[in-house]
């Protein structure tokens, strides 16, 4: 994929098995940030549970403001962080 040439690492493996799984957790999302301005996401969990998931999504949209993108891009680009979390919790619960 285009994220795993732009961070240079492999992101879909055996225990991330499609992009919407390795991308759950906010870790990517947070080396994304940091790969376009360093340390805009410097203390992210590497963690799968769902509190740090949030927390990391959380860093992420921040560090999305500090780049500077606009409100309007981060309101879609949050609805799609929303589908991520619903995942997350529809693949915990069933």
């Amino acid at each position: 994929t285009w994220i795993e040439n732009f961070l240079g690492e492999q992101i879909i493996d055996e225990e991330n098995t499609n992009l919407l799984e390795a991308l759950k957790s906010g870790v990517i999302l947070c080396k994304i940030a940091n790969k376009v301005q360093p340390e805009s996401a410097p203390k992210y969990k590497n963690s799968s549970n769902s509190f740090a998931a949030s927390e990391n999504i959380q860093l992420f949209l921040k560090a999305c403001k500090k780049i500077g993108i606009k409100d309007e891009v981060l309101y879609f680009l949050f609805l799609f962080i929303i589908f991520i979390i619903y995942y997350l919790l529809f693949t915990i619960y069933y």
